[in-house]
């Protein structure tokens, strides 16, 4: 049973996790705060819009504290596969946990992976996975290395306030949700595309940007091609979708 002082710390960090962008520097700010809950010396959290975290890029993990080499090292050896900790948080129900049970308990095809991470000095942490079925995406947060202070308090921490941490990363920003595996678009197919969202043609886009009318139909068919429309509302659609251009 969490504390009353506790339960007012998570309620006032859930409303701040309702005004915060999806950017490193608010996400930050959390974490920061999330601290004086659960003492942690760096964080992970991942996302995806699948409901069981499937990883495949390192744009869908955020960091805080933590190796860089570690999340290189984890997707160049598809560590994914043998990763004790994600495999129980898949299973978990959206219960929070600690490594060491999982540790103790992994298959020897693990061991490739606790002995890397432990080379990461990444040997205690406790783990939750978020799962929205409804909307099928999720969000998993790690905070390693608790201290031997380790409680169930700790953990109930995270229960309660990884939903919310869940709709941080539905906000605008930078690590919203909605831009994995996004297309990559210039800023100037960016720009062209945002005229056409404001109903200009081609011509008057060439005259407002100082560029032959040629150039922008140019732009246009990367547009096309890059998001796999055959046409300028299916264009500014996906687009909005993926967050590329502004509404």
């Amino acid at each position: 049973m969490l504390s009353n002082t506790n339960l007012l710390a998570i309620l006032e960090l859930s409303n701040k996790c309702l005004s915060v962008k999806s950017d490193a520097g608010d996400i930050k700010k959390v974490l920061d705060e999330l601290l004086l809950l659960v003492p942690f010396e760096s964080a992970l959290i991942a996302y995806d819009n699948s409901s069981n975290l499937n990883l495949r890029s390192t744009t869908q993990v955020i960091m805080h504290g933590m190796s860089e080499e570690w999340c290189k090292l984890y997707f160049a050896e598809g560590l994914d596969k043998i990763d004790p900790i994600l495999h129980t948080a898949q299973a978990s129900n959206q219960k929070a946990f600690s490594w060491n049970d999982v540790y103790k308990h992994a298959p020897v095809e693990s061991n490739k992976f606790i002995n890397l991470a432990q080379d990461f000095k990444l040997n205690q942490g406790i783990t939750c996975l978020y799962q929205n079925d409804y909307q099928e995406n999720c969000s998993l947060i790690s905070l390693t290395n608790i201290n031997d202070a380790l409680s169930q308090d700790h953990l109930h921490v995270l229960e309660h306030i990884i939903p919310h941490f869940h709709e941080i990363l539905n906000h605008t920003g930078t690590h919203c949700r909605d831009k994995i595996d996004a297309p990559k678009l210039t800023s100037r197919e960016k720009e062209v595309l945002s005229w056409i969202k404001d109903g200009k043609g081609s011509w008057e886009i060439s005259a407002i940007l100082s560029i032959s009318e040629r150039t922008v139909k140019f732009h246009i068919g990367n547009v096309f091609t890059k998001l796999n429309v055959i046409n300028r509302p299916q264009a500014i659609a996906k687009a909005l979708r993926y967050r590329l251009i502004d509404v």
